[in-house]
C-alpha cells in the first residue's frame, strides 16, 4: 500500500487529486515528490498539500504590503548598481584595448 497525498492549492493543475507519494521527504527544502497520474515524478511544495492551502483565492483589489514593496525596491536598486558597475568596467576595458591597438599602429 502506497501513501497518498492530496493537493489542496486551488491554482495547481492537479488540485483535488490524491497522488502517490514517491518517497518520504528527507530534505528541508519544502518539496515533496509525488507521481502524476501518468506516472511521472513531480515535486510539489509541501504547503500545497495542506488543507489550509485551499483558502487561497483571487480578489478584485490587490493587497500589497509596504514591507514587501520596500524589499523589492532594495533588490531593484542592487541590480541597477550591479549593471552600472558592469557597464563601467566594460567601457574601461574597451578604452584600454583601444589605446593598446592604437599604439600598435604608430
Amino acid at each position: 500500500m502506497s501513501l497518498k497525498i492530496k493537493i489542496y492549492y486551488p491554482f495547481h493543475p492537479l488540485c483535488g487529486m490524491e497522488l502517490n507519494l514517491a518517497c518520504p521527504t528527507r530534505k528541508k527544502d519544502g518539496l515533496v515528490t509525488v507521481f502524476e497520474p501518468s506516472g511521472f515524478p513531480l515535486k510539489v511544495p509541501l504547503w500545497m498539500t495542506s488543507p489550509s492551502a485551499a483558502d487561497f483565492q483571487l480578489s478584485d483589489v490587490a493587497t500589497l504590503y509596504v514591507k514587501g514593496l520596500l524589499a523589492l525596491c532594495e533588490i531593484m536598486q542592487e541590480l541597477h548598481s550591479k549593471k552600472q558597475n558592469e557597464r563601467s568596467t566594460t567601457i574601461k576595458k574597451k578604452r584600454k584595448l583601444a589605446i593598446v591597438n592604437s599604439a600598435d599602429f604608430r
